[in-house]
């Protein structure tokens, strides 16, 4: 065999070879690039919906910061009420009772028997948390009079420094006098509560 046929089967032998690693390399190749692509894909689709979910925690963080900055706001607003203007029963009755009856007398306007009761908040049941409690003193004060002065005397009774609110009104035509009117108005007003304003068996507990 002449060395010219000998190159040209080895030459072969190689170029088929040669071509064959190619083709593996090119396959080998194409499936690395592919999963890099996938990866790729994932890794992007991983660090969108991590970008979300950082953004929904900023915003609840935000919203809780807020909250927060309200319900601290809320309780020195309530314990700056509770000292300078709910305050105690002892401390603030008298005052009450002879701030409403100058109200109704500057506005002559007649006071018949009025009813009141009171309840305590927060409940028992609910008391945890709460810095202060307070007792809710419902009255319910018979008026009459012309209709302009008990119109004026509801509008000075919510604009007073009493802190009295109108939970109810109902009218009727006094059958005393003719331009005269009778009015119930049901009204609130908070005092804070000691541990002499409660039933002996709370005020233990």
């Amino acid at each position: 065999m002449s060395l010219d046929v000998l190159i040209r089967r080895k030459l072969g032998l190689l170029l088929a070879v040669a071509a064959g690693l190619a083709v593996l390399n090119l396959a080998v190749y194409l499936m690395a690039v592919s999963r890099l692509d996938h990866y790729a894909r994932d890794t992007r689709r991983q660090v969108e919906s991590n970008r979300r979910e950082l953004k929904t925690l900023e915003d609840k963080e935000r919203t809780l910061t807020l909250l927060v900055h309200r319900v601290d706001n809320d309780r020195k607003v309530m314990d700056e009420l509770a000292r300078q203007v709910f305050r105690t029963r002892p401390q603030r009755f008298v005052e009450l009772q002879t701030g409403l009856k100058s109200l109704i007398d500057a506005h002559q306007l007649q006071l018949d028997n009025y009813s009141y009761g009171y309840e305590f908040i927060p409940s028992p049941d609910k008391k945890e948390g709460w810095s202060h409690r307070y007792i809710r003193v419902r009255m319910t004060l018979p008026l009459t009079g012309p209709y302009q002065e008990i119109k004026a005397f509801i509008r000075a009774l919510q604009e007073s420094p009493l802190f009295f609110t109108v939970d109810a009104l109902s009218l009727s035509s006094s059958p005393q006098s003719a331009g005269t009117i009778r009015v119930n108005v049901a009204v609130s007003t908070y005092f804070v509560a000691t541990p002499e304003d409660f039933p002996p068996k709370e005020a233990k507990s």
